[in-house]
């Protein structure tokens, strides 16, 4: 992404959470390119505050690969770590569940974190209660714990709406970086857009 549709501060968040993640698992720039299939140059230009932006593809593949969510990525840590207390309960009552199944099993959290194919220090996360996992794990969690799914998935509507909540962000982020004629034409458009929609749904 261009350097005029990212803000200084944006930027800064981004570096800072890509740095975190990287460290935590060990991942330097040669290694993450590798993985990802992101070029080598891409990844040192965003370290660099003059350069570039990943785009929301390469935004979707950073998320991907380190098990967290895109809004993750891309914004200020004190945005996620400030849930409500709705959020805090599932993701604590997720990973008590997870603890109690290990054990039940007589399964590691290494053990596991090998058939999901992540680090440990990310399966470490989920049983913490810090974050709840990429809906694409919990299929097998389910089967290796013998956990049913419907009791998995009765927090999952926090991915969900956070995802929802990364394409809202990301829009109003693209939308106040334009000058105001650009921002009044893109509003216009969104309003053709929604009663297109509506006139659809009522048909």
């Amino acid at each position: 992404m261009e350097n005029n549709v990212v803000r200084p501060d944006q930027r800064i968040a981004f570096q800072g959470n890509l740095s975190m993640l990287m460290k935590r698992n060990k991942v330097d720039r040669e290694k993450l390119s590798a993985e990802t299939g992101i070029p080598r140059k891409n990844i040192d230009s965003w370290f660099d505050k003059s350069k570039s932006y990943p785009t929301p593809e390469e935004v979707k593949t950073l998320a991907n690969y380190f098990s967290v969510l895109r809004y993750e990525i891309i914004a200020p840590q004190s945005y996620y770590n400030n849930d409500s207390e709705k959020i805090r309960k599932i993701k604590n009552n997720f990973g008590t569940l997870l603890d109690e199944a290990l054990e039940k099993r007589h399964m590691s959290k290494t053990r596991l974190s090998e058939i999901l194919g992540i680090t440990y220090t990310t399966l470490k996360t989920w049983t913490d209660g810090k974050r709840f996992p990429p809906k694409k794990y919990l299929d097998v969690i389910s089967r290796e714990l013998d956990i049913p799914l419907e009791k998995l998935l009765e927090g999952s509507f926090v991915r969900l709406d956070s995802e929802e909540q990364y394409l809202y962000n990301y829009l109003f982020m693209f939308i106040n970086s334009l000058d105001i004629n650009k921002r009044q034409a893109v509003f216009c458009a969104l309003s053709c857009f929604v009663k297109a929609l509506s006139k659809e749904e009522n048909l």
